[in-house]
């Protein structure tokens, strides 16, 4: 057994300085022994699974680095494990398993770290938005709303307002729903950031009240956003609408597009 760790350790080392991948260093130094490294490493495993966008990959390696953390008593990752792998669910609409980690990185998440905290928030919110629990949406934004005062975060505050928008939408209120988000998008534009893409829910709300022209716009900047974000479930939520949209004004060619 000894002579094993020497050999994978030895292996680590040799590939780690040709720059071998995170995941299989990581398998190197768990069989070596190495608890601490392998944490590391596939710490690292998951954050370059996301870069590449294979989400599900990312949260089997955040797994392990979450059971190595537990097994070394290392609570000081333990809550931003729990986040990564709630972002990788939220990648991939597994919007259940999404809200069990992200609420798991909050009752770890070191009280002081308020910005991380509220980006948990917006992903929460996000996921409540999808499982249909408004009352859930609505705290968890009005949460970040909060936060991103105290930090004088625009782009938290822009987050906060799109979605306490929505709730209202999500709730029939479609006039409120549209004005609001409106500000939301405004205020981006004042901060010089891009709208995030559940913003133009108002633009499905336009739909709604039957203004379709108005909502065309909206729904293709939409689409725009979410495909530059890769963001698969509001990718696939915005072209379908904005084919209704299309449709709603006589673009039959473009919306069957």
């Amino acid at each position: 057994e000894a002579r094993r760790s020497v050999f994978h350790r030895r292996a680590m080392e040799s590939l780690e300085a040709v720059g071998a991948p995170a995941a299989e260093l990581a398998r190197h130094a768990l069989a070596a022994g190495q608890d601490d490294l392998a944490l590391q490493h596939f710490i690292a495993a998951g954050d370059a699974a996301m870069g590449l966008l294979a989400p599900r990959d990312a949260a089997a390696h955040y797994a392990r680095a979450i059971s190595l953390a537990e097994r070394l008593s290392r609570d000081d990752v333990l809550g931003q494990l729990h986040a990564r792998k709630g972002r990788a669910f939220v990648s991939v609409a597994m919007w259940l398993d999404a809200r069990r980690e992200l609420d798991a990185a909050l009752v770890r998440l070191p009280p002081q770290e308020q910005e991380r905290r509220a980006e948990i928030l917006v992903d929460l919110a996000d996921a409540c938005f999808w499982t249909m629990d408004v009352a859930s949406m609505r705290r968890h934004a009005s949460d970040v709303l909060t936060i991103a005062g105290e930090l004088d975060r625009g782009d938290l505050e822009v987050k906060a307002l799109a979605w306490l928008a929505t709730a209202e939408g999500s709730a029939g209120n479609l006039p409120a729903c549209v004005e609001r988000n409106q500000v939301a998008i405004d205020r981006a534009r004042a901060f010089g950031v891009r709208p995030p893409p559940v913003a133009h829910f108002r633009s499905m709300a336009l739909y709604w009240l039957g203004r379709h022209a108005e909502a065309v716009d909206g729904i293709g900047e939409a689409v725009d956003i979410a495909q530059e974000a890769n963001d698969i479930s509001w990718t696939m939520w915005s072209l379908p609408n904005l084919g209704l949209a299309l449709a709603g004004t006589g673009q039959y060619a473009a919306a069957a597009r």
